[in-house]
């Protein structure tokens, strides 16, 4: 029995010629890839041609949508350029008439009466005195009281004429045979207007200051300072604590 360290059973060491190998490869097919290239293919040209109908299909509807939005305004173009520009009910082949305006503006009621409000009071000066931009003219009364009625033009019962002395103003009626003083009345009474003073005192002395906007802030010395002249709770006019009524001045 030969024994496995011989060379009985190891031809290359006894000089014999190797034994002869064969290495077989799997069996190839030729068809595989060029039939599977061709079915890759068909799919990519399957998929272009959905894509196209597809992009077709959308540009389609694009055209419809526009197509609609473009007639749609065409269609309402008239209604809207008719709420737009005025119409005219004239013949558009001949112009209208127009009537040339000879008269200045209108002016509200207060200042077509010629009343301006903003006329600084100065003494040596005549001035009707109205209640704000109204009307209502300060009136003296034959009997020495005062109030505010509807203004009228050119009467003396309501024209004042500015005076000075101290530096404080006064206002004098030009309706009175004589020279009496607008005042206040003198305590015990309430502070109620008049005017029945021959001469300029304490309760006859104004302070009038021009505001930022129309008219003036009429002031009389009262107690230790000066209050504002406006109305009572009954409505009469008087020395007040406080008060927003603002009067205007008018030159006369």
């Amino acid at each position: 029995m030969a024994s496995y360290g011989g060379t009985e059973r190891q031809p290359l060491l006894s000089g014999g010629r190797p034994p002869a190998y064969s290495a077989r490869h799997p069996q190839y097919t030729p068809n595989i890839a060029p039939r599977y290239h061709t079915h890759i293919r068909n799919q990519a040209d399957h998929h272009a041609r959905y894509a196209d109908s597809g992009n077709s299909v959308y540009a389609l509807l694009r055209l419809v949508i526009i197509c609609g939005a473009i007639i749609g305004g065409i269609a309402l173009s008239p209604l809207l350029i008719r709420e737009l520009v005025p119409h005219h009910d004239y013949d558009d082949a001949r112009p209208p008439w127009i009537t040339p305006c000879l008269k200045g503006p209108m002016l509200p009621p207060p200042r077509a009466d010629g009343l301006r409000f903003n006329d600084p009071p100065w003494p040596g000066s005549v001035y009707v005195i109205t209640e704000a931009n109204t009307t209502q003219a300060l009136t003296y009364y034959s009997d020495g009281s005062v109030g505010l009625t509807s203004y009228q033009r050119g009467t003396k019962h309501q024209r004042w004429t500015c005076r000075e002395r101290d530096g404080w103003l006064a206002f004098t009626a030009e309706a009175s045979d004589s020279v009496v003083f607008l005042g206040y009345s003198a305590w015990p009474s309430g502070p109620t207007m008049r005017c029945t003073a021959t001469e300029e005192q304490f309760n006859e002395m104004f302070c009038v200051r021009k505001r930022s906007e129309d008219g003036f802030q009429v002031l009389m010395r009262r107690n230790n300072g000066l209050r504002p002249l406006g109305k009572d709770g009954g409505g009469t006019l008087a020395v007040v604590e406080v008060s927003d009524l603002w009067w205007g001045f008018s030159k006369v």
